[in-house]
């Protein structure tokens, strides 16, 4: 083996190894699983061209159609690696989310499919390349097509970093550029000085130093998930604070606001809601209430019927709830939450009105889960409901009270007993 064939495939097996030992013998990370495949060509690509060699070719003397094969897989593997680097760059970029990145997919695979069938084409038409029977190499009439569509392929991969560079990040974006850039010098230098694996060489450093960004990046995300969970249950401690002091004016509603957070994230749950969204459903309902914070403390105690002109200040809770809310910029959804819970449906609800879908998501889950909870409840005014004559409330109001998809996950969740019956 040449020199730079040992170097090469040396650099990728610490490139492979490392990358399975970061990952815990299994490549879990999207990052992860989409590089290794770049040490792996590589490796294959420095064996078939060590292999097949214009020294070793003249000095075998013979079989000249195994060593054409070998080169051929070897010639199509560098021109994948090229078309591989986009399919990464897109990753990085995002770009692979987006509806415009299925057409740029296919444009860009035909050079790759007319590549192939070029290469296919080589040991019986000499098309990209051929050994003489002294064993010399030759390029063939589409050899300059395999350069020009890999260069094509580097200056594209460039054009989508800078494209979408504000989605990458600075260290990804840098080593990325980097990257691409000796990859195309190094293939010009192996066009013109044809020294064996010299470019595989110059992409191998390359994995290298991509190694170093990722590996790097892992430990970053490491600490910001440590970082973000500690935030998030400040956050959890905060808002339950600021919902027992709300609850402490309320006799008839302690642990009200708990139960509904639990509930309302029970059912996002049943709606197949992400995680990060159950999370942000709980925070609402926690706070949905707030409002209540604004209304006169004898108000929300009074045991006997309301007059009309109470119920419209205890009405007013909401427009309240949703003004305080406001100030939570990073959490719209708690405003929406705080305004909008007490709507129904039919639209015959309050404080706007709305009617079926344009009622937030958050404030139509929360209102089924507020209103399980205060039938489940005992009230001054009244004891709790029993399961069957909850189940008949939830069903008598689908469609009017509630949104249907998220009445008929509450009473499935009633009738699997994941939430209890009633409380005192």
């Amino acid at each position: 083996m040449t020199s730079y064939t040992i170097a090469a495939i040396t650099v990728d097996f610490i490139v492979i190894l490392t990358l399975i030992l970061r990952s815990g013998k299994q490549i879990e990370r999207r990052e992860y699983s989409d590089f290794i495949l770049f040490p792996i060509v590589l490796i294959i690509v420095a064996l078939c061209y060590n292999q097949s060699s214009q020294n070793a070719v003249a000095a075998a003397g013979a079989d000249l159609m195994y060593y054409t094969w070998v080169r051929t897989i070897g010639v199509f593997l560098k021109l994948f690696l090229s078309y591989y680097v986009i399919l990464y760059c897109a990753h990085l970029a995002g770009l692979t989310e987006e509806k415009c990145w299925k057409p740029i997919f296919w444009i860009l695979l035909i050079p790759l499919l007319a590549a192939l069938v070029l290469a296919l084409m080589t040991p019986r038409w000499k098309t990209v390349f051929y050994f003489d029977e002294a064993g010399q190499y030759h390029a063939g009439p589409f050899d300059l097509f395999y350069y020009i569509i890999a260069m094509y392929y580097y200056c594209f991969s460039i054009y989508l970093l800078i494209w979408k560079r504000k989605r990458i990040r600075r260290q990804f974006f840098n080593t990325a550029v980097l990257l691409l850039m000796l990859s195309a010098a190094g293939m010009l230098v192996q066009n013109i000085l044809r020294i064996v694996n010299f470019d595989v060489f110059i992409h191998s450093i390359c994995c290298l130093i991509m190694l170093y960004i990722l590996v790097d990046s892992n430990e970053m995300v490491e600490m910001l998930k440590k970082k973000n969970a500690e935030v998030n249950e400040l956050m959890k401690e905060i808002v339950a604070a600021l919902t027992k002091s709300i609850e402490a004016s309320d006799q008839y509603t302690e642990g009200h606001s708990q139960r509904v957070a639990d509930i309302s994230a029970r059912l996002a749950g049943c709606l197949r809601m992400e995680e990060a969204e159950i999370q942000k459903v709980y925070y609402a309902a926690l706070i949905h209430d707030i409002g209540k914070i604004g209304i006169n403390r004898e108000l929300l105690n009074k045991t006997g019927k309301l007059t009309a002109a109470e119920y419209r200040e205890m009405q007013r809770h909401t427009v309240i709830g949703a003004s305080i809310a406001a100030e939570v910029t990073a959490m719209p959804e708690m405003q929406q939450a705080a305004r909008s819970h007490h709507e129904r449906y039919d639209g015959s609800g309050y404080p706007d009105g709305l009617k079926g879908k344009e009622i937030p998501l958050y404030a139509r889950i929360i209102a089924v889960a507020d209103a399980y909870d205060a039938m489940s409840t005992d009230r001054v005014y009244r004891k709790h409901l029993s399961k069957e004559e909850i189940c008949s409330e939830l069903k008598r109001n689908r469609g009017s009270q509630f949104d249907p998809e998220i009445d008929d996950a509450m009473l499935e969740i009633v009738n699997q007993n994941t939430v209890p019956v009633f409380h005192k």
